[in-house]
């Protein structure tokens, strides 16, 4: 199975989206991004299960927190940044 990370260049904004994302029943884990993200420029991010992605950026966009990439990572393999 995959997982989706959304990155944010400050902690704030991270912090801020996954708020609103448990507020609209979406979970997603906060955290520093993963090395083979951080070379990105981005300093943070949330982790999503593989299939909320497209709700999660619903989500975000309503709420005026725009996040800087969106990748799918499988495990043991190098992220892969998709569109949203």
């Amino acid at each position: 199975m995959y997982q989706f990370y959304l990155t944010f260049r400050s902690m704030t904004r991270a912090q801020s989206a996954a708020m609103a994302l448990l507020r609209n029943g979406i979970a997603a884990a906060f955290l520093r991004s993963p090395k083979s993200l951080s070379a990105q420029g981005c300093g943070y991010a949330l982790q999503l299960d593989g299939t909320n992605l497209q709700a999660a950026a619903l989500v975000l966009r309503r709420e005026g927190l725009f996040f800087e990439h969106a990748y799918r990572v499988y495990p043991g393999l190098p992220p892969q940044e998709v569109p949203v």
